[in-house]
């Protein structure tokens, strides 16, 4: 399982459910699109969805907030966008994928856990778009890392391919 959590070659071969792929298209999309929502529509989230009273702040610490909260939303747009080629050309890299995302979105739990931000109203939507995105992650990762079986609806079909060739044209070498 380690080998696939961390391949010795990345390339396009496969052994996960497809589903996984699909999993890491959608939580690559949502990721992308709050990373640019964090760019570009940062004051207005930071004092709606996450509840941080801006307001109240003097105008550069505000500004500070903002500027910190997009440059963090630039960050998960990179992080997220790793996924366009790995799911076009280096499917093999997907549970490694899942697996940074995962820890930046629990390193960051956690790091609000030591270091709370102080909040004026109720963060429901946020905490429900970031415990789906979670619950995706790890389902995605988990689906990455089992292999599945012959003849599985859910195979991408490239890995188990190239095995039976490889075995195919060791047996004609005889």
């Amino acid at each position: 399982m380690i080998d696939r959590l961390f391949p010795r070659s990345i390339d396009n071969s496969y052994a996960g459910w497809r589903a996984a792929l699909w999993l890491l298209g959608a939580v690559a999309f949502f990721k992308m699109a709050m990373g640019l929502n964090c760019i570009f529509s940062g004051r207005k989230i930071l004092s709606t969805v996450d509840g941080v009273p801006l307001g109240t702040y003097p105008a550069d610490a505000a500004q500070a907030a903002v500027a910190l909260f997009a440059i963090w939303g630039w960050g998960l747009f990179l992080l997220a966008s790793l996924a366009v080629p790995t799911l076009v050309r280096y499917r093999s890299a997907t549970p490694l994928l899942f697996a940074l995302l995962l820890i930046e979105h629990v390193g960051r739990k956690l790091v609000l856990q030591s270091i709370p931000i102080v909040r004026s109203g109720s963060t429901a939507g946020a905490s429900w778009i970031n415990t789906a995105l979670l619950s995706m992650m790890v389902v995605g990762l988990l689906l990455s890392l089992l292999r599945r079986r012959r003849g599985d609806a859910g195979a991408t079909g490239t890995a188990g391919d190239d095995e039976d060739e490889e075995v195919k044209i060791l047996v004609s070498m005889r």
